[in-house]
């Protein structure tokens, strides 16, 4: 049994120590891969362990062919540790690389602990420019809406989420 395919299960199965123990010992035989460094961060994200986490998420984003979701793990691990604007960045990066609705509700949740209401606004609202019928972007710039106390609005939203597509 590869090491990967035992870390994963690991991973599947939410055993995040037992998977860490997996990856640390590939990457101290000297396995390089932005997949590993990214399987590292994730299970240390995983179990509260922020600083680590970043390491490993920063060790994946310089590897060659890094995927856009290592910048988004790295801005995730970033923002819940404090560091708003060093998350801002990391997560511009992921979606310069690839559009995906959860790097741009985690901007706009990073623009929204800055107390940069309109900016937040602004990055649900272009998410939904891109993909108008989207549930879950809907869903997402409600909530923005009920947390910036626009009830009425947030109403309305959810009722047209009601009817959208489910992507």
């Amino acid at each position: 049994m590869k090491t990967e395919d035992a870390a994963d299960r690991h991973m599947a199965a939410k055993e995040w120590t037992e998977a860490l123990k997996l990856l640390n010992a590939w990457i101290a035989k000297g396995d390089q891969s932005w997949e590993t460094a990214w399987k590292a961060g994730w299970s240390e994200y995983k179990l509260g362990r922020l600083e680590a986490a970043t390491g490993h998420f920063r060790r994946a984003c310089s590897c060659p062919g890094a995927e856009p979701v290592v910048w988004w793990g790295l801005g995730v691990s970033l923002m819940d540790n404090g560091d708003l604007a060093q998350a801002e960045a990391a997560l511009l990066t992921a979606l310069e690389a690839r559009e995906s609705p959860l790097a741009r509700s985690d901007l706009a949740l990073v623009y929204q602990r800055m107390g940069a209401w309109e900016k937040a606004e602004s990055v649900h609202l272009e998410g939904l420019r891109l993909h108008p019928d989207s549930r879950s972007r809907l869903e997402e710039y409600a909530a923005f809406l009920g947390d910036a106390g626009r009830t009425e609005e947030e109403s309305a939203v959810l009722e047209r989420a009601a009817s959208a597509s489910r992507k």
